[in-house]
């Protein structure tokens, strides 16, 4: 009997345990659904603080607008209900539900009674209403107003409170703080570039002032378009006696209106005239001036750079087509129907690519703002500023040196119908007059080239030499020899003209080579010409008078 009991006693224990166990995993299994619960309530709570700051900063970064009526902008705040409307009015004989006029129980009045016996209702006044994100719906009664609250409401203070506002309400008052501050130093630091702006443009502003307060002609000029006179004309007007000159702005229709009082004729006088003109002007408005004037030189150099060229086309064109007539004046050109047709005018720019110079001048001043030693990066508009200034080297130095080839050419052309020496003498003389000098013009035509002094011959030597130099060839076809001094003059001389020629053989640097290289090139040319004319000169020198004037090595 006793093994059951204890079986019995021993089975229910065990089935007590595993309940228990039971029991505590479903315990534990509750506590950590409801630790997940709690986990995802608190994700969700920050996951809504998150969007509700995001939209909070939105929101604070939006501007205001202005809307009228009564409503206003129901999306960004609660609707307002409208003016109510009277009740309709019943006109006589109007029928009811059942298709019969009703019965008249009171007096029935009529619509054109009520119109004649009624004043007209008043007018409703008009309402105005700044609206914004976030709920912002204020009414005003003028548009004056409203728009001058929008415009408070949208200045970048306002906007910049409403961020900072907006971490502090989320809890975050360390991203508030930190906001703050940033927004501080950068107030401060653009009021210290304001302050230096400011600086610079007063000193510019006195420096011009200063310069136009020559005389009254140059001051009236120096204000015409300013604000100062709403953009009109000023006009400096004398007295009779000329002791003092009073100043007009002259509107587009001509009329006339006297600017402060008379003032006296001279300069030194005028300071009291100068402050109370600068004071009148705010300083956007000088600083805005100043670049009308410096806009208006510029323009007026282009200008003036441009008539410059054309002028030297005309010129340069001029002399061609009188070297033309005078060829067919002396018998160079057939007249008549079958002479040579009217020669066309000449363009300094023919050959000019504007397309390839203002590529070739851009990659310039982008490879000098790369290349800038400077601590200060070019802008772009320096960058601009400078490609512009290349490219206008270029079109000049190509016109410059088409310029100069032509009236080479005019003169050529010109010295070859030119028979006596008054004629080449006149030439020459219009040809250095237009720049050439005798060096350029002896390339020419061997009748412009310098009449070279009178040497004396160095003694003539009868002992030949037993190892002779570079002789030219026209010496060795005379045959007689060479002094010792003249042998090393005649392998410079040789030297001189291989190198020049090599020189002349290369190709010159084109426009994206830059003006660097093409002065270079230039200077190395004059320098490669120079050599040459200098041991020319040391040949005709050192050689007997007979072989210098057989030689005859001048280049042509």
């Amino acid at each position: 009997m006793a093994s059951p009991i204890i079986a019995f006693l021993a089975g229910a224990g065990t089935g007590y345990l595993k309940q228990r166990d039971v029991e505590d995993q479903r315990k534990r299994d509750e506590e950590d659904q409801q630790f997940k619960r709690d986990q995802q309530g608190a994700w969700r709570k920050l996951q809504a603080e998150a969007d509700s700051l995001k939209t909070n900063l939105k929101n604070a970064q939006a501007g205001a607008e202005v809307v009228e009526g009564g409503v206003g902008d129901q999306s960004a705040g609660a609707p307002v209900p409208s003016i109510q409307s009277p009740p309709p009015v019943v006109a006589a004989g109007q029928p009811g539900t059942t298709g019969q006029p009703e019965a008249p129980s009171a007096p029935v009045t009529t619509m054109a009674a009520q119109v004649g016996n009624q004043p007209p209702a008043p007018a409703a006044p008009p309402v105005f209403r700044m609206v914004a994100p976030g709920g912002v719906n204020q009414t005003f009664n003028s548009a004056a107003e409203a728009q001058a609250a929008a415009k408070e409401y949208s200045s970048p203070a306002a906007m910049n409170a409403r961020l900072v506002a907006a971490y502090r309400a989320a809890g975050q008052p360390d991203k508030a703080l930190e906001v703050e501050r940033n927004i501080n130093q950068g107030q401060m630091s653009k009021l210290q570039l304001d302050d230096a702006i400011q600086a610079r443009a007063d000193k510019a502003w006195d420096q011009g002032l200063n310069a136009a307060a020559a005389n009254a002609e140059s001051l009236a000029k120096y204000f015409s378009g300013s604000p100062l006179v709403g953009g009109n004309q000023v006009k400096a007007v004398p007295s009779a006696d000329g002791k003092t000159v009073q100043f007009f702005s002259v509107g587009a229709d001509g009329q006339q209106t006297a600017l402060y009082q008379p003032v006296s004729s001279d300069p030194s006088a005028w300071a009291p005239l100068l402050t109370q003109m600068s004071r009148s002007l705010q300083p956007e408005q000088r600083l805005q001036h100043m670049y009308r004037l410096d806009e208006s030189r510029r323009l007026q150099a282009n200008a003036d750079r441009d008539f410059e060229l054309r002028k030297q086309a005309r010129d340069d064109d001029r002399e061609y087509k009188r070297g033309v007539l005078a060829l067919r004046g002396s018998g160079g050109g057939s007249g008549g129907k079958g002479g040579a047709a009217e020669p066309a005018a000449f363009d300094p720019l023919s050959d000019f690519d504007p397309k390839q110079a203002r590529k070739a001048a851009m990659d310039q001043a982008l490879d000098e703002a790369k290349n800038n030693p400077g601590s200060q990066p070019m802008s772009e508009k320096q960058i601009a500023a400078r490609a512009q200034a290349i490219y206008a080297g270029l079109r000049d130095a190509a016109s410059a040196d088409n310029s100069m080839r032509q009236r080479a050419t005019v003169f050529a052309s010109a010295a070859k119908g030119a028979k006596t020496d008054e004629e080449v003498q006149a030439i020459k003389d219009r040809a250095i007059k237009s720049g050439f000098t005798e060096e350029e013009m002896g390339r020419i035509d061997p009748r412009f080239a310098p009449t070279p002094a009178p040497k004396q011959a160095a003694p003539s030597s009868t002992k030949q030499p037993q190892k002779k130099a570079s002789t030219p060839v026209a010496a060795e076809q005379v045959g007689s020899g060479l002094p010792p001094a003249a042998e090393a003059a005649g392998v410079r001389l040789d030297k001189a003209r291989a190198d020049l020629a090599q020189l002349r053989a290369s190709r010159p640097p084109g426009l994206k080579d830059g003006n660097a290289a093409r002065d270079a090139f230039a200077r190395q040319i004059k320098a490669a010409e120079d050599e040459l004319d200098a041991a020319d000169a040391a040949f005709q020198g050192a050689a007997s008078p007979f072989v210098a004037a057989a030689y005859g090595s001048r280049r042509k």
